[in-house]
């Protein structure tokens, strides 16, 4: 990149001096191609491209700036602040996830979703789908694989669309008065929870939703582990330190990888190495056993740890 005078200066000594652009370019130090094209551009002035800085509320853009101007068109009164605004970013995807998860004490591996608009770009053919940069960085954030029903086949989401019609009609059938949404969600939540002791599962005839959670709760992210993430989410780099440590599932055992992060947690010291260290100690195999030697091998004089003994064998002239 050259700046103006320097541009000056090549443009006087090739138009006015009649220089080479071979000694142009042993003056500069610029190279030959930079410099033929400046001269044949014409420019005065060099043009430099515009910066590009990557912000991470890049993937938001779009939908900040629709609520701007929505914002813009409200009166003063009624329009949001930023504080507000970034309120209704996080709650685009991660706070319903972050209620759900918390309800259920852990996070599953898999979540199976219907191409809606808030996580969908373009659905293409079969299993094509181009996921928006939210629902990416939300999946990432919590570490699921997100799967997505194929479009047009209601089989696939038609009993979890009459699940939640059911659902609806047995707890607001007979839902009291709320003083706020507050109460409401406090109240739905417990609801929902009782009435899966209630309810039978689908497919497993003559059990409740509930013990076959139970079931399948081993299945979700440990507490250890969720207390983990929520810690290294906040340092810069964290994502990738909780994706190595549950990684080392992959190679050791799942119940000791999850006492040396339980370790970690107690211990107040939560890092990759201090995990990986005291998975190493759990991983020690214990000191064998002492060994009883047969009587042949038994010695008639134990050894005695006495320096006198090594002055005797010297000899007494030889001690001072």
């Amino acid at each position: 990149m050259i700046d103006v005078d320097l541009l000056s200066v090549i443009r006087r000594w090739h138009g006015r001096d009649k220089l080479p652009i071979r000694e142009i370019t042993r003056r500069t130090g610029l190279s030959r191609n930079t410099i033929k094209k400046y001269l044949a551009n014409g420019e005065i002035t060099p043009a430099h491209p515009a910066r590009k800085s990557v912000s991470k509320l890049d993937p938001f853009v779009d939908t900040l700036l629709s609520w701007l101007k929505r914002e813009a068109k409200r009166n003063r009164k009624r329009r949001r602040n930023l504080k507000q605004l970034h309120r209704d970013l996080v709650a685009l995807g991660f706070d319903g996830h972050n209620h759900a998860f918390r309800v259920l004490q852990g996070i599953p591996e898999r979540g199976i979703y219907d191409n809606m608009k808030t996580a969908m770009d373009k659905v293409g053919r079969g299993k094509h789908r181009k996921v928006n940069a939210r629902f990416r960085a939300m999946v990432s954030h919590f570490l699921f694989e997100s799967e997505f029903c194929n479009p047009a086949a209601g089989w696939e989401k038609g009993q979890v669309e009459k699940n939640v019609r059911d659902a609806r009609h047995r707890l607001l059938q007979d839902a009291p008065a709320f003083r706020n949404l507050t109460a409401l969600n406090d109240w739905l939540e417990e609801r929902c929870q009782s009435l899966w002791h209630e309810v039978l599962h689908p497919e497993q005839s003559g059990r409740t939703v509930a013990e076959v959670f139970d079931d399948e709760r081993g299945a979700l992210l440990p507490k250890s582990f969720q207390r983990l993430r929520s810690v290294l989410r906040q340092r810069e780099g964290g994502d990738r330190e909780m994706a190595d440590i549950l990684a080392l599932v992959l190679h050791h055992d799942e119940k000791l990888v999850e006492q040396a992060v339980s370790e970690a947690i107690e211990s107040d010291v939560i890092s990759k190495t201090h995990i990986l260290n005291r998975l190493s100690r759990l991983l020690d195999t214990p000191p064998p056993a002492a060994l009883e030697p047969p009587p042949a091998l038994s010695l008639s004089n134990e050894p005695i740890a006495n320096t006198e003994r090594y002055d005797d064998l010297r000899g007494n002239h030889y001690v001072s």
